[in-house]
């Protein structure tokens, strides 16, 4: 894939594949991923397991819950998930709503190396594979593949658009130096900035537009990270390349 297709590209997992072949994805960024699709989708997680199974996805990626705690809630939402598919089937004739689909994207956000060995069991990935966090990438694909089907008419901040927003143009190219200077400057108020945006998980067009004042008045000059916080109806989540970069998340 080259990096004009990449910007082009509306198929996520093809993205995916790309990130994955090339060594570019982090399992933090593909959990993270995964989270921000199903939080396109949270009106249609109508059973509180299937948003608690995102919300421990997204606390296990900053080690805010730990495996254990991911496994249950998880196998919570896979039970959730079954219950509310067996339902739907019942009515003869009767397609999957919406909300189903949704159910199990929430269900693979939470998913563990452990329950990845049983789905991929017999297949060609190896054990050492799955126990370096191939889990986070299973999940991220997953959710890449039913989510969509519960996301009709939202193809503009869909998921090919949230990979681009978590990882830019790292892909093609080494990400761009911010100095110490720059992020010591003024106290340190742009990763204070940083810090409270990704705590609050609030990625608003105000937040990112106070954040791109501050770079370019503390002598910031790069128009591609001046320009990513700026664009107007851009969509900005958790492990958003920038807010990371200032992090020194990876």
């Amino acid at each position: 894939m080259t990096e004009s297709e990449w910007w082009a590209c509306r198929e996520p997992q093809m993205m995916l594949a790309f990130l994955r072949d090339s060594g570019k994805l982090s399992q933090r960024k593909a959990r993270l991923f995964a989270v921000a699709v199903c939080h396109l989708i949270w009106p249609l997680l109508t059973d509180e397991r299937s948003r608690r199974a995102v919300e421990v996805a997204e606390r296990h990626v900053d080690g805010l819950a730990d495996d254990d705690e991911l496994a249950e809630a998880g196998q919570a939402a896979t039970v959730t998930c079954g219950r509310q598919a067996k339902e739907a089937h019942a009515a003869p004739g009767a397609c999957f709503p919406k909300t189903v689909f949704a159910a199990m994207a929430a269900a693979e956000a939470a998913i563990t190396e452990r329950e990845v060995l049983k789905k991929l069991a017999g297949a060609r990935v190896s054990v050492e594979e799955v126990l370096h966090g191939y889990a986070a990438g299973y999940a991220a694909n997953a959710v890449s593949q039913w989510a969509p089907r519960a996301m009709a008419g939202q193809e503009e901040t869909g998921p090919a658009t949230l990979l681009r927003d978590i990882f830019g143009p790292l892909p093609f190219r080494v990400p761009p130096a911010i100095a110490e200077g720059i992020l010591v400057w003024n106290d340190g108020v742009i990763v204070k900035l940083a810090t409270s945006m990704y705590e609050e998980k609030d990625f608003s067009q105000e937040r990112m537009n106070i954040l791109a004042d501050a770079m370019e008045e503390a002598g910031v000059t790069d128009q591609e990270v001046l320009g990513h916080c700026r664009q107007e109806g851009a969509v900005h989540v958790r492990g958003c390349w920038l807010v990371d970069l200032v992090l020194g998340k990876e």
